[in-house]
C-alpha cells in the first residue's frame, strides 16, 4: 500500500514538475518548505501565566493542492516548528523538552504576477497541535490542540522556488490532571519553499 502512494505521489511529480517548463501552473502542487523561526510563547497553568520565553527553532512545512490558475494556488499546509522549551511538570516544577508546534491549515496563495520573478502573499486558518514527544509527565506530552492562523509574504525566484517570511499564531490548550493549560504563541519564520507543477 505504501509502494503505491509512494509511486502515485512520484508521478503526479513527474508529471507536474514537466510542466512547469512551460509555464502551465495550473493543475495539482506538492512541495515543502525549510527554514528557521523563533518560538515566542508563554504558558497558562488556570490563572497563573508565565513570563514570555523565545526559542529558536526549525521550521519545516510540507503542502499539497491545486493552483486554479497562474497566479492563484489553494492549499493544505502542515506547518512545523521544532524547538526546545521548558514546560510545567509533575513532581518538578519544570521540565525541558524537545516540543513541536504545529499548524495544519487550509490556505491561499496569490502571486502579483502569471511569471517570474514575482512577489506573493499566503494565509490561512486551521487547528494547531503541540506535543512533546520524549516526555511523559510533562503538560503538553498527551497532545494540546487548538485553533491558529499564519500570514506570509515572499519572492518566488523560479518556478519552483521562492522565500518566504511569514508569523503563525497557535494557541493549543489541554486540560490534564484537573489543570488547564494553555501554549499561546507567535512564530515569525523565514523559509526557502520548493514547489513542483
Amino acid at each position: 500500500m505504501k509502494k503505491n502512494i509512494l509511486a502515485l505521489l512520484f508521478t503526479l511529480f513527474l508529471f507536474n514538475s514537466g510542466r512547469c517548463h512551460d509555464d502551465q501552473r495550473k493543475g495539482f502542487i506538492f512541495g515543502g518548505a525549510l527554514g528557521t523561526a523563533v518560538v515566542s510563547y508563554t504558558e497558562k497553568l488556570d490563572s497563573v501565566k508565565s513570563e514570555r520565553q523565545n526559542k529558536i527553532a526549525l521550521m519545516t512545512e510540507l503542502k499539497f493542492g491545486y493552483a486554479a490558475s497562474k497566479q492563484l494556488e489553494i492549499i493544505y499546509s502542515h506547518k512545523q516548528a521544532w524547538f526546545k522549551a521548558e514546560y510545567p511538570s509533575t513532581p518538578g516544577p519544570f521540565l525541558e523538552g524537545f516540543s513541536i508546534v504545529s499548524l495544519n491549515s487550509i490556505s491561499f496563495t496569490y502571486y502579483f504576477k502569471s511569471q517570474h520573478p514575482t512577489f506573493l502573499i499566503e494565509s490561512g486558518i486551521g487547528y494547531t497541535f503541540l506535543s512533546v514527544p520524549l516526555e511523559d509527565d510533562s503538560y503538553g506530552q498527551s497532545g494540546a490542540f487548538g485553533w491558529g492562523f499564519h500570514v506570509e509574504t515572499g519572492y518566488r525566484f523560479t518556478e519552483n522556488i521562492a522565500l518566504i517570511l511569514g508569523l503563525m499564531y497557535v494557541l493549543p490548550k489541554e486540560v490534564e490532571r484537573g489543570t488547564r493549560y494553555t501554549f499561546n504563541g507567535l512564530i515569525p519564520h523565514l523559509n526557502f519553499n520548493f514547489t513542483a507543477f
